[in-house]
């Protein structure tokens, strides 16, 4: 079997005058194929492929702001045909969705992918920290089980009034590791939805005006748009 790598440069009016072979077309146009086979192909769309094409091609088709597709061609030699995909847009509302499951995915789908890293690294690190909060809140509340069941044992009242600092000094230290907790939580929380909001708000080709306030002898006006 011959392979080898063919890079072809694609022209529409150029490509419409030849004639045999297989005529590859996106909607859009201005796509990159990379069809592998028994030849190696990349491409721009649209483009006439060779004639001499044969048998099953796994192609990659990929341009900014659209889904990749990849599929199976097959090609059989001698006959031509014309070969028409249709590329599926990303939108903020995938974006989004994506963000909602893994923290940082819908910035990694359109694009960001530093963003993306950022708020990966933010979940991770928040997750963690509510592992060892939870941890240190469940290793407090034992002690202070432990101090208070001490404190209700006590056989005097000598022996009471001893226990019941220590009972509270370990409610207190409860308390702390328990508010810890639900602040490393309320964090985690937050980076989770700050991501959300990101992948709509700051998807590619958003155009996003903040809020304006506006005086007027009626009283105070906010205005702001968004549009996807």
């Amino acid at each position: 079997m011959i392979s080898g790598a063919l890079f072809l440069v694609s022209s529409e009016s150029g490509a419409q005058q030849e004639t045999g072979g297989f005529y590859l077309i996106t909607n859009p146009a201005g796509a990159t194929a990379c069809l592998d086979g028994e030849y190696d192909i990349i491409t721009n769309t649209p483009a006439r492929l060779p004639s001499n094409l044969s048998g099953n091609y796994e192609a990659k088709i990929s341009l900014p702001g659209y889904e990749n597709w990849k599929g199976q061609l097959v090609f059989a030699a001698g006959m031509s045909n014309d070969i028409e995909i249709n590329l599926s847009r990303k939108t903020p509302l995938k974006a989004s969705l994506r963000s909602l499951f893994i923290p940082g995915w819908g910035q990694y789908y359109s694009g960001n992918s530093m963003r993306g890293g950022l708020y990966m690294m933010g979940a991770a690190i928040s997750a963690a920290g509510l592992y060892f909060a939870d941890k240190n809140y469940q290793d407090k509340r034992a002690d202070f089980d432990i101090a208070a069941q001490a404190y209700a044992e006590a056989r005097s009242a000598e022996q009471a009034i001893l226990l019941k600092p220590v009972k509270d000094t370990a409610q207190r230290v409860a308390y702390k590791a328990e508010d810890d907790r639900r602040t490393v939580f309320y964090i985690g929380v937050g980076i989770w939805t700050l991501n959300v909001l990101d992948a709509v708000l700051f998807f590619p080709d958003n155009k996003v005006i903040l809020p304006s306030v506006s005086a007027s002898d009626g009283g105070v006006m906010l205005n702001y748009q968004v549009e996807f």
